[in-house]
């Protein structure tokens, strides 16, 4: 388990542990729905933001990602290619 994806887990706890706290001292969900909507969408705002981080920081291995992302891609479409010139002729 990355540390990114354990914190994530962590605080995922903390915060359910908390909602249900509050919902058994005051009896309803409906009143700590949005806080956990929110809590949510503040934690994949914040994971989206340590990754542009991280990217940012360690440009090396992201860069050798991408371009093997591309060289992928690229020899997919030219295999594609190929196979529709073939069938067309």
């Amino acid at each position: 388990m990355t540390r990114v994806r354990a914190a994530f887990v962590a605080i995922a706890g903390v915060a359910f542990c908390a909602a249900s706290s509050a919902y058994a001292a005051d009896g309803g969900v409906a009143d700590w729905l949005p806080t956990i909507v929110l809590g949510g969408i503040a934690l994949f705002v914040v994971g989206v933001l340590v990754r542009m981080f991280l990217a940012a920081r360690f440009p090396r291995g992201y860069r050798q990602w991408a371009e093997r992302r591309r060289e992928k891609f690229a020899a997919r479409n030219d295999a594609w290619d190929r196979e529709d010139d073939e069938f067309r002729k």
